[in-house]
């Protein structure tokens, strides 16, 4: 307690400072989020908005401000709030993945199921090779179900399937086969493959395939498989 007394002291004392203020108030925002002060907190990363930047990383503590402002407005479930700081990430941000798949599942939880639909179009068309577009993909399908677009939905649906099916071949050759399978888990997988971009990354960004391969492998250094 008394290093976090301390720091908050410097933080403090940085948050005055022309060159450190954006950071400084973010780390105090972020402090006062793990000692659930989250009004707090709102009140630091608020403060990082409409200002001026000069350069790329305090463009990255406005944006990491402005989601983090979302992430809190969530937890206090107020979801109108979270989505208007979701939405105010701009399409150039290196941070706009994360915005997008928050927003998403933020539109949901407020029943917004066109606004919900229209995050996850826009994200499966700026990262369509991301591990997350998998789950999307079925989520809207349920969400064009709701939306009383069953034949769309029934389309979306099918094509999940085909791909996870064609996908399963595919995997029983490349587990057969020890170098490819590390490859593979690592995130090389390839069209080639017979496998998706997404689902190669979906697979390289779990923690349990990836540490079962880690074992695999070891045990087959060992000799013992």
């Amino acid at each position: 307690r008394g290093v976090t007394l301390e720091a908050k002291a410097i933080l403090l004392e940085l948050s005055s400072s022309p060159n450190y203020a954006l950071r400084a108030r973010y780390a105090l925002g972020a402090l006062d989020v793990t000692q659930a002060r989250l009004q707090d907190a709102m009140g630091w990363f608020q403060q990082n908005l409409d200002v001026d930047v000069s350069n790329q990383m305090d463009r990255q503590v406005v944006d990491l401000s402005i989601l983090a402002l979302g992430r809190v407005n969530y937890e206090l479930e107020d979801f109108n709030a979270a989505a208007m700081h979701y939405s105010h990430i701009s399409g150039d941000s290196e941070f706009l993945d994360d915005a997008l798949y928050e927003l998403a599942w933020t539109n949901i939880d407020r029943d917004d199921v066109a606004g919900a639909l229209h995050a996850i179009d826009i994200y499966l068309l700026r990262f369509p090779e991301s591990a997350r577009s998998g789950r999307l993909r079925v989520v809207r399908g349920h969400l064009m179900m709701r939306a009383d677009r069953f034949e769309e939905a029934t389309e979306l649906y099918k094509e999940v399937v085909d791909t996870w099916e064609g996908m399963r071949g595919a995997t029983r050759l490349i587990v057969a086969d020890s170098e490819r399978a590390s490859v593979w888990a690592s995130g090389g997988a390839t069209e080639q493959d017979g496998v998706p971009t997404w689902i190669g990354n979906f697979f390289a960004e779990d923690e349990t395939v990836s540490r079962t391969w880690a074992v695999k492998e070891d045990l087959r250094r060992q000799g013992l498989r």
